[in-house]
């Protein structure tokens, strides 16, 4: 298995589940216009799935699982999240340089700042990129997201109400949950933001 980590072209529809995989249901999603998987780390993201993504052309995004309803972040917390996040992609062996790791961010019971700034270079220090899911109940403004040091990508979630950073989003997902292949699904499309950043994903050299 050789992997390499490219940008996801405008326009490619992708899907994130927290559903284990297998390569039947991978070659039905390709089959009817998938191009992508988000997986999830600590989850259904593991070696037999990126082995079966790449026999069926389907590129991988790795994310982090959300914490429960009204967490509380810290620095601590963050630098401890992002540590073990870089602990799974190690494991998977899979290549860190250039590659996001999506942080979720939703559901906090109080400001996330300290709990971002501890999260992200511990990322970058990998040569990883740092990404931000922007669910529900982030607490943090459009302005404030932009203005998060080490964060250059950013994925709109599919709740109400969801601010903006200046610098707009690489990937959208879309309401509501589908299913597709018989797996519950949403529905995600790449784009650049204003920046002309894309998201990137991880897909078989050659």
């Amino acid at each position: 298995m050789t992997l390499v980590v490219a940008p996801i072209p405008v326009g490619a529809k992708l899907i994130d589940t927290i559903a284990p995989l297998g390569l039947g249901q991978l070659v039905s999603m390709r089959e009817a216009g998938v191009e992508g998987v988000i997986a999830y780390l600590g989850g259904n993201l593991t070696p037999t799935l990126l082995e079966d993504a790449q026999q069926a052309k389907v590129g991988v995004v790795p994310v982090n699982f959300s914490r429960a309803e009204q967490w509380q972040p810290s620095a601590q917390l963050g630098q401890a999240d992002a540590a073990r996040s870089v602990r799974l992609l190690q494991a998977l062996g899979v290549p860190l340089e250039g590659l996001y790791d999506w942080c979720d961010l939703e559901g906090c019971g109080s400001d996330p700042t300290g709990y971002l700034h501890g999260y992200a270079p511990i990322i970058l220090s990998a040569g990883a990129k740092a990404g931000l899911y922007v669910g529900a109940g982030g607490l943090l403004s459009g302005t404030q997201l932009y203005a998060l040091p080490g964060f250059t990508g950013y994925w709109r979630s599919q709740s109400r109400g969801i601010p903006e950073p200046q610098c707009g989003f690489v990937l959208s997902q879309l309401y509501p949950s589908v299913h597709c292949a018989g797996t519950l699904v949403d529905y995600d499309y790449a784009q650049h933001d204003f920046q002309g950043r894309s998201a990137t994903w991880l897909v078989g050299a050659g």
